[in-house]
């Protein structure tokens, strides 16, 4: 459900490392381009998917109490809107010759900045019955995240845009400074009073932005670059908060993955070592190894991880030595 209350703004869903470069320009499409969501179409029910039909097929597997409520939604919504637009019936999840033809546009204009319906960036559903419909139908076809965080899923990697509230802009302003306090904290453990370099030196790994070892002046600079940015932050502070031991396994893990003594098989999906099969991600498979640390076979697995890593090691310095 909704809250038509809220204004809601779009924005670029910037992609870090974007082979088009447009990250570097805040953008997620190139300027002067328009992407339009329509809503989908169920050749079963011979319905569209209009997020305002009270038998539609998602509702119907709603507990009663839940039914009634989106179903109260919907028949009020509903009205209120064929109301504002003269036009009782035609939202209808039947009428093709509205739904047929309904698409929301959002558009990079030549000033890079992004309009919908031709105009500004924000949904303001409060005013115009076209935006709280745009809302509703965007949000049941599952068009786009409904929040930064939401931004996040996996689910919607290829989405170019995500829409946020200025209740979640406060939160996430609290949330950045409160962010920043920790990484100050952080990155003074770490660096001053002679710090932690071994540990430092892990995390700058394992975030990838520094894989040779480095002076603690170099690396503390390194952090302090990459630990302020937005896609590295709370990463860094995930790092920084795991015990030694995780710490330890997830550099042993990564380093065996980047030196290719822990191989990933593409047919199966799967990390493996020798005959051991490991699982289907880096994470996974560090997990794997923490639950299993102390089991005979697997103890002795890392062990022989490391005496390789070790090895492989050693020959690269001596490498580049001569």
């Amino acid at each position: 459900m909704i809250d038509l209350t809220k204004t809601y703004e779009v924005k670029p869903k910037v992609t870090s490392g974007d082979l088009q470069g447009l990250d570097r320009e805040g953008l997620s499409r190139h300027v002067g381009t328009l992407k339009q969501f329509s809503v989908s179409y169920n050749e079963l029910t011979k319905k569209y998917k209009t997020g305002l039909d009270e038998n539609a097929p998602e509702i119907l597997r709603l507990t009663k109490e839940e039914q009634e409520k989106e179903r109260e939604f919907i028949r009020q919504t509903k009205k209120h809107l064929e109301e504002l637009a003269g036009n009782p019936g035609m939202l209808d999840a039947t009428n093709d010759d509205f739904w047929g033809l309904w698409t929301v546009n959002i558009e990079v204009g030549n000033d890079k900045k992004l309009k919908i319906f031709g105009q500004h960036p924000y949904f303001q559903p409060n005013l115009y019955w076209e935006h709280a419909l745009a809302l509703i139908t965007l949000k049941a076809n599952d068009s786009i995240p409904f929040s930064k965080s939401e931004a996040g899923n996996p689910k919607y990697k290829d989405s170019q845009f995500y829409l946020t509230t200025s209740d979640e802009e406060v939160t996430m302003s609290k949330n950045i400074v409160r962010r920043n306090r920790e990484r100050a904290k952080a990155m003074s453990d770490l660096f001053d009073n002679g710090g932690k370099y071994e540990k430092a030196s892990k995390i700058a790994y394992l975030l990838n932005v520094q894989k040779e070892q480095v002076g603690i002046e170099k690396l503390e600079e390194i952090l302090e670059i990459f630990s302020t940015q937005p896609e590295y932050i709370d990463k860094f502070l995930e790092l920084y908060k795991m015990s030694n031991d995780e710490l330890e396994l997830r550099t042993l893990v990564k380093k065996a993955i980047d030196l290719d003594e822990i191989k990933f098989n593409s047919a199966d999906r799967m990390y493996y070592r020798g005959g051991l099969n490991l699982r289907s991600n880096e994470d996974e498979t560090v997990k794997y190894f923490i639950a299993n640390q102390i089991e005979p076979l697997i103890a002795k697995e890392i062990a022989e991880i490391k005496s390789a890593i070790n090895k492989k090691e050693g020959k690269k310095k001596k490498s580049l030595l001569v």
